[in-house]
């Protein structure tokens, strides 16, 4: 009997749980023949330091500024494909290398267009399903079709990544009057990439393929008819990975860690349920790890303690047509 009630509750309970879509929700997904379109700015500012023996040896300071823009097509209700691109208006290193007196610092720029990402995305089961939650699977992939340039002090790099990308995604969430939530598990490959020296063009960094994973959620409340705000955490796992630099004959491997990833976003809609401004903001802690580097065929290695944080503010709109 108790079971009955409990399955009427949640059936009266339907249409609360599972509302019209806004472009904003957590869950959303355009419906047949609708395209949703999404771009803005984001600036970030990283905070890196590297220690040896508790000395610090190395300090960076690194700042960007990019847009961002993509489309969503509804193919079906329960499938859409779209794209998304970003050129990077501004990348620029600061480094100060503390492990000779006096320190020297050095600056190098990067901009252009990131790679594109392509997402195709599928509602493997409704509400109606067997988790009684709708469950989003989400792959992307982004392909990579030149080398990367690394930036220099005399020559600007530019912002490929120089290496494949592709990504999994299963997501569940449910809704209720005011309130949404979602949680989602990633896993991401990324392959092999190649950075050439933006002056002379010769191979400079080769980076061996790594493996991803991260755990997340995100809750969001509705603050009247026309504010939005969601907050969200993710523990990322960032995979072991070693780079040669060719021209140095040095190989540095970075040490698997944790990354814990701090968001918040707030929605404001000029249409209904259409078209909605955003405003977010984002606080990495890149989990400390160790980084060793070996020279040529010399056994000898230099462990140090890596230490990195990173802010991000974004402005944005999302519109649906």
């Amino acid at each position: 009997m108790k079971s009955l009630g409990l399955i009427a509750v949640l059936t009266l309970l339907a249409p609360a749980l599972f509302a019209k879509s806004k472009v904003t929700d957590l869950m959303f997904r355009p419906s047949t023949g609708a395209i949703a379109f999404e771009g803005g700015f984001d600036y970030t500012k990283e905070s890196y330091s590297i220690k040896s023996a508790s000395i610090t040896t190395r300090e960076d300071d690194r700042t960007g500024s990019s847009l961002r823009a993509g489309a969503t097509y509804g193919v079906m209700d329960t499938f859409s494909f779209g794209f998304n691109f970003t050129y990077q208006m501004s990348d620029e290193l600061e480094q100060n290398n503390k492990s000779v007196s006096p320190s020297i610092k050095t600056t190098k720029k990067s901009s252009g267009f990131k790679e594109p990402n392509f997402i195709a995305s599928y509602r493997a089961l409704d509400e109606k399903g067997a988790i009684g939650l709708p469950l989003d699977v989400t792959v992307l992939v982004s392909p990579s079709f030149s080398d990367g340039k690394e930036a220099n002090v005399t020559t600007e790099g530019d912002s490929l990544r120089g290496g494949f990308l592709a990504d999994v995604q299963g997501k569940v969430g449910g809704k209720l009057e005011g309130f949404s939530w979602e949680g989602h598990l990633n896993l991401s490959f990324l392959g092999s990439r190649k950075l050439d020296n933006a002056t002379s063009g010769q191979d400079e960094l080769d980076k061996d393929s790594r493996m991803d994973f991260s755990l997340g959620g995100r809750g969001q409340i509705q603050i009247g008819e026309s504010i939005a705000f969601d907050a969200g955490l993710d523990l990322v796992f960032i995979g072991e990975e070693t780079t040669k630099l060719t021209l140095s004959n040095i190989t540095i491997k970075d040490d698997s860690h944790m990354n814990f990833v701090l968001s918040g976003k707030l929605h404001y809609y000029l249409i209904a349920d259409k078209l909605a401004l955003n405003g977010s903001a984002t606080y990495t802690k890149v989990g400390d790890f160790d980084s060793t580097s070996t020279q040529g065929s010399n056994t000898s290695t230099v462990s140090q303690r890596v230490d990195d944080n990173i802010i991000g503010i974004g402005l944005g709109a999302s519109f649906l047509f």
